[in-house]
């Protein structure tokens, strides 16, 4: 299994953070928590039923947006990714 640096920088950046507030057992009383913010997003290409495009001019071609990410205790997740009109929700 390929570890990439950055995931691997993500999940030391978490444990040490982990283990600097209090570790699991504040962790486990923690009920609800979320972040939210902006996102850019870059197409360099689209799929359609019968082909793929290529965006040409992908450098003009951004759309903003927001995502929101919320943990529910114990082991419950929603996702919500608002980008360039379109919704994408998830809970997990």
């Amino acid at each position: 299994m390929q570890v990439f640096k950055e995931t691997s920088s993500a999940q030391y950046i978490l444990q040490q953070y982990t283990a600097a507030s209090g570790g699991k057992k504040l962790q486990n009383s923690i009920r609800n928590a979320y972040a939210l913010g902006k996102v850019k997003m870059l197409a360099t290409e689209f799929e359609t039923v019968g082909r793929v495009m290529k965006n040409r001019n992908a450098t003009r071609g951004t759309e903003s947006g927001r995502f929101v990410l919320w943990l529910m205790n114990p082991d419950m997740w929603y996702v919500e990714l608002s980008v360039g009109g379109s919704n994408f929700l998830c809970n997990l």
